[in-house]
């Protein structure tokens, strides 16, 4: 069973922990929206426009979005193998390229537990 925020002590909901607290389903989804819409090896730099929280806006009004703190999408940001610039920064920023998720309508696979 999952726990809420209040319950771990994780109140702070910029703690890249907080994508632990988010379902199995919720993680699906971001991880979905990640590998569909950024392209973490496409740039040498570090991209300075786009950050953690406006990543979070940018899935959030995705057709597969729904809300997440800064911290929920750090952490998925890093189980997706991106690292940020500084981890001490209260919005982290990525290598991404200009258009990175702008892309709105991303393609969920629907999992079957039959197989049919």
């Amino acid at each position: 069973m999952r726990r809420r925020a209040g319950e771990t002590g994780l109140e702070d909901v910029n703690q890249p922990e907080q994508y632990e607290l988010l379902t199995e389903e919720q993680q699906d989804a971001l991880k979905v929206w990640i590998r569909e819409c950024l392209e973490p090896h496409t740039v040498k730099n570090y991209t300075d426009h786009i950050t953690s929280y406006g990543l979070k806006h940018r899935f959030q009004y995705s057709n597969i979005g729904f809300y997440v703190s800064n911290g929920a999408m750090k952490g998925a940001m890093e189980a997706a193998g991106f690292s940020p610039k500084s981890r001490t920064d209260l919005n982290w920023k990525f290598k991404l390229g200009k258009k990175a998720g702008l892309k709105r309508d991303v393609e969920m696979e629907v999992m079957d537990p039959l197989g049919v």
